[in-house]
C-alpha cells in the first residue's frame, strides 16, 4: 500500500514515514483535481491536512470518479512532531480501512488519533 502526502506537508513528514510527497511527482501549482485523479488511477492513499479539499465540486468528483481513499490528518497548525506522533497512533486502525473500505472515502483523524469517517456528500 502506498501512502502519497499532498503539498499541505513538509517533505520531512513524508520522508520520516516513507511516503511519497507531492512535490516529488507534480509542480507545486499542480490543481488538486489533478493530483487526486493520478494517485486514484495509481491506487494510493491520499494524506491531506486540507480539510475542506473535498467541498469543492471538481475535487469531489475527482475523488468520486477515481475512487481516491483519502485522510485528512490532524495538526495543519500543530508542530510536525506533534501530528506525526498521533499518525503513528492511528495507523494501523488507517491501514485497516484502507484495505478493507471501499473506495472512495474520506476519514478524519482527530487529534486523539480516532478516525471520523466525512460524507462525501455533494455541499
Amino acid at each position: 500500500m502506498i501512502f502519497f502526502c499532498d503539498r499541505t506537508f513538509g517533505k520531512n513528514f513524508a520522508r520520516t514515514l516513507g511516503f511519497e510527497w507531492h512535490d516529488d511527482h507534480f509542480p507545486q501549482d499542480t490543481q488538486d483535481d489533478h493530483w487526486l485523479s493520478v494517485i486514484g488511477e495509481r491506487n494510493w492513499i491520499a494524506l491531506s491536512q486540507d480539510y475542506r479539499l473535498h467541498r469543492q465540486q471538481l475535487r469531489r468528483e475527482a475523488i468520486r470518479q477515481h475512487r481516491v481513499g483519502l485522510f485528512y490528518v490532524w495538526g495543519a497548525q500543530a508542530p510536525a512532531e506533534e501530528s506525526l506522533a498521533v499518525f503513528r497512533q492511528a495507523f494501523g486502525r488507517i491501514c485497516d480501512i484502507a484495505e478493507t473500505v471501499d473506495r472512495p472515502f474520506i476519514y478524519r483523524v482527530q487529534k486523539n488519533a480516532r478516525l471520523m469517517q466525512v460524507k462525501l456528500a455533494d455541499q
